[in-house]
C-alpha cells in the first residue's frame, strides 16, 4: 500500500463562497442532507462548507475513540466519526480508503492507501446517513440528520454531539436491550452451578445451593440472548473480577452479598503463574501488553472433559488495523511452564492480527498467557466452552 498521508484536496479554482452557499441551500431546500469534514486545522475557527448551518460537520476520531490533535472542533460541529491518527504510532492507526495512485508504473492506477483526516470521517456519516434512509425513505434532511446526531454515543464535545453509532441510528435505540443475570461457579472446579435473572434493583437469589465454596459473577445479556460474559459486556465478580473472593456455604438460610460489575479489567502485575488473574469459563478479561518483552497470565479451571477456546479481540476495534493487534496466546499446565499449545493470528492474509487456540481439555487448571508483539497494545480475552 502506498505511503500514508493526510487527506488534502488537490489544487483548484474554488468557487465564490457566495456561489458554494447558493448550492448548499439548493441542496437543502431539495430535501438532501449535506455532510462535510470539519477541516485539519486543529482549530476552532469556523471551515467552510462545513460551517453553514445546512451542513453537518463531521470531526474526526482516532482508533481509541479520542479526537486527534488535527481534527477541527467547535460548535458548528455536529458528530465525530472515524477519521484515523498516526500519532498513535504508525500507518495502520489511519484509516484504509481507495485512491488514485497517479506515480504507479507502468501507470496510474486505482489503489489503497491508509489516511487521516475528518475527509475519511465524513464518509462514515454519509454511510450511516444512506444506510438510514434506505430503511425510513420517507425521513425529511432535518430528521435524518436528527436521528444520527440524537443517536451517537457521547459525551456531547466540542467534536459534536457524541461518536457516530450506526446500530442506534438504524434501530433509535442507545444500544440493545439489556437483562442482568447473577452466576454461581464452584469455587473448587470452576463449573457453572446456577444462572439466574437479577429482579428490580439488580437483585437476586439461587435456591437450593449445596454446601460448599462458590465464586459469583453478574453480567448482561442483550436482546435476551441469555449470553453472558461476552466481550464488550458488563461483566464482574464478587470480590473483583481479578481475584473473586469465595463464598462458603455451610447451612439453610438466606446470605447476602453485594457487588458491581463493569468492564472487567486486568490487575497488574500478572505477568507469572504466581500473579495471574482469574478467569471463569465464559467469561472475559481486558488486558494490555505493556511490554512486548512480557505476557499477561490467567487462571482457568476447567471443570468438565471437552473443547474450549480461548480468543483474543480488541477493546475498541476490529481485529485488523488498529490498536489491539498482534496477539498470540500460549496455554500452559496446571504450573505454568509446560507449554500445551499455542496459537498466533487468526488469519493474517485476511489482516485478522486477533488470536484464538481451541483445544480438547481434561478437568483442572491451566494458565492463559496472552503475548503481543508491540508494547502498550490493547486486548480481551475471553474463555469460552466449544469452537
Amino acid at each position: 500500500m502506498p505511503w500514508p498521508s493526510r487527506c488534502a484536496a488537490i489544487p483548484w479554482s474554488p468557487p465564490s463562497r457566495a456561489t458554494a452557499y447558493s448550492a448548499i441551500v439548493s441542496a437543502a431546500n431539495s430535501g438532501a442532507l449535506v455532510v462535510a469534514a470539519a477541516g485539519n486545522d486543529g482549530s476552532s475557527a469556523p471551515f467552510y462548507p462545513a460551517a453553514y448551518p445546512e451542513v453537518l460537520a463531521v470531526a474526526a476520531v482516532g482508533p481509541d475513540g479520542a479526537p486527534p490533535a488535527y481534527s477541527n472542533f467547535g460548535s458548528y460541529v455536529g458528530v465525530r466519526a472515524p477519521g484515523g491518527n498516526f500519532a498513535l504510532g504508525d500507518a495502520t492507526d489511519g484509516v484504509v480508503s481507495t485512491i488514485w495512485n497517479f506515480f504507479a508504473t507502468p501507470g496510474s492506477a486505482a489503489t489503497y492507501a491508509f489516511g487521516e483526516g475528518t475527509s475519511f470521517a465524513a464518509p462514515h456519516v454519509s454511510g450511516v446517513a444512506a444506510l438510514v434512509l434506505a430503511r425510513s425513505p420517507g425521513l425529511t434532511a432535518a430528521a435524518l440528520r436528527s436521528r444520527l446526531t440524537s443517536y451517537a454515543v457521547g459525551p456531547a464535545t466540542l467534536y459534536g454531539a457524541g461518536l457516530l453509532d450506526a446500530y442506534n441510528s438504524l434501530t433509535e435505540r442507545h444500544g440493545p436491550s439489556t437483562q442482568l443475570y447473577a452466576r454461581l461457579y464452584s469455587a473448587t472446579t470452576g463449573d457453572i452451578v446456577q444462572t439466574v435473572p437479577a429482579q428490580a434493583r439488580g437483585r437476586f437469589a439461587f435456591s437450593h445451593v449445596p454446601y460448599g465454596t462458590y465464586l459469583l459473577y453478574g453480567g448482561t445479556d442483550e436482546d435476551g440472548d441469555q449470553q453472558l460474559g461476552i466481550p464488550g459486556r458488563l461483566w464482574g465478580a464478587f470480590g473483583g473480577v481479578a481475584f473473586p473472593e469465595s463464598v462458603t456455604v455451610l447451612g439453610a438460610g438466606p446470605s447476602a452479598v453485594s457487588f458491581s460489575i463493569g468492564l472487567p479489567t486486568e490487575l497488574e502485575p500478572n505477568q507469572t503463574a504466581a500473579t495471574a488473574n482469574v478467569l471463569a469459563i465464559g467469561g472475559y478479561a481486558q488486558g494490555a501488553i505493556l511490554d512486548s518483552t512480557a505476557q499477561d497470565m490467567y487462571q482457568v479451571k476447567i471443570a468438565k472433559p471437552g473443547t474450549y477456546t480461548f480468543e483474543t479481540s480488541g477493546w475498541v476495534a476490529d481485529c485488523g488495523f488498529a490498536l489491539e493487534e498482534l496477539t498470540a496466546i500460549g496455554l500452559f499446565d496446571s504450573t505454568g511452564r509446560t507449554l500445551l499449545a499455542s496459537a498466533g493470528y487468526i488469519d493474517r492474509a485476511h489482516l485478522n492480527f486477533c488470536s484464538r487456540l481451541t483445544r480438547t481439555l481434561n478437568p483442572g487448571t491451566y494458565y492463559v498467557a496472552v503475548a503481543g508483539l508491540l508494547s502498550n497494545r490493547r486486548y480481551r480475552l475471553q474463555v469460552r466452552t466449544g469452537t
